[in-house]
């Protein structure tokens, strides 16, 4: 069970040292108008929509790390030096596939919360009253393909990395300064090689999870806001909305980005992405190791 709570203990700070950093990726693949800025002006902004994250990737990163080793020990290659890669690609792809329960309303309500003015309460209850379970599961096959092919190569660069930048076997030491320096290394690079391999991916499932049912609902910002009746759904590149109202699946999203903004639009956000990336992972891993070596010292 090491794995299980270090995944958990990763998974937390991972989540506060990177919220600043995904609260402006997100607003920057939302598309949401650059006046609206004007409501990121409180320290409180800075950790808007980490509530559901802090409660729910804690458990989503337990899951998915305790899955991933598992999945490494039935296919064979589990506390080998250098297992085969491929085998870490399809571990990690099976454990990212596994976290679909936790991670996509845990994304809906984090995205929605960090684009409008809304506590992840307030989002989360929302949704349900409006459109029940089904409203937590806005975008839930683009979000599993995400995470299984990103958590495919996560693994899958991490264990590549670690073969020219080792870390001790036992886990990381933070008093011996070479296996701290690798861990972070390796993680915060297998962080950005994961965000690099579904960055359109992402871009696609926040549009679809930022979209309302019936009407998106923007910060209080009276002279570009709306009425209710009249706002739109999807906001692309130029500042508008789509005239749609309903669902917008992911693929009709993929072709309306595409048609209105090119093949830029999916890149929106990307050097935001990859120094949260690196930092955030590399933060991870630093914690996951650690906390692995220090739990199975404990008897339970």
């Amino acid at each position: 069970m090491a794995d299980f709570w270090a995944g958990y203990l990763s998974g937390v700070a991972g989540i506060l040292v990177g919220s600043p950093l995904d609260i402006i990726k997100t607003r920057s693949q939302s598309q949401v108008p650059a006046s609206v800025t004007a409501w990121c002006d409180e320290p409180s902004s800075l950790i808007r929509g980490t509530a559901a994250p802090i409660l729910a990737y804690g458990a989503l990163n337990a899951l998915m790390f305790y899955t991933y080793n598992r999945s490494l020990e039935v296919l064979g290659v589990q506390d080998q030096p250098s297992p085969n890669l491929w085998k870490v690609w399809l571990s990690g792809a099976i454990g990212g596939l596994a976290c679909f329960v936790i991670s996509t309303p845990t994304e809906v309500i984090k995205c929605r919360s960090q684009v409008t003015n809304e506590s992840s309460w307030g989002v989360a209850k929302d949704l349900f009253q409006r459109y029940g379970i089904k409203g937590l599961y806005l975008g839930g096959v683009v979000t599993s393909l995400r995470d299984s092919v990103g958590f495919g190569f996560y693994f899958w660069a991490y264990e590549g990395l670690k073969r020219y930048f080792p870390i001790d076997s036992n886990g990381v030491d933070p008093s011996s300064w070479t296996p701290t320096i690798n861990t972070l290394l390796c993680g915060g690079t297998a962080g950005c090689v994961s965000w690099a391999s579904v960055y359109p991916l992402d871009v696609i499932k926040t549009q679809v999870q930022v979209q309302a049912l019936t009407a998106f609902r923007l910060p209080t910002v009276p002279e570009r806001t709306p009425p209710a009746e009249t706002r739109r759904l999807l906001p692309i590149s130029q500042g508008s909305f789509t005239n749609e109202v309903g669902n917008v699946g992911a693929w009709k999203c993929t072709t309306k980005l595409f048609r209105e903004g090119g093949i830029k639009v999916f890149w929106n956000g990307l050097s935001v992405c990859m120094g949260r990336a690196f930092i955030v992972n590399a933060v991870t891993f630093f914690v996951y190791e650690w906390s692995k070596k220090e739990i199975s010292k404990l008897k339970w």
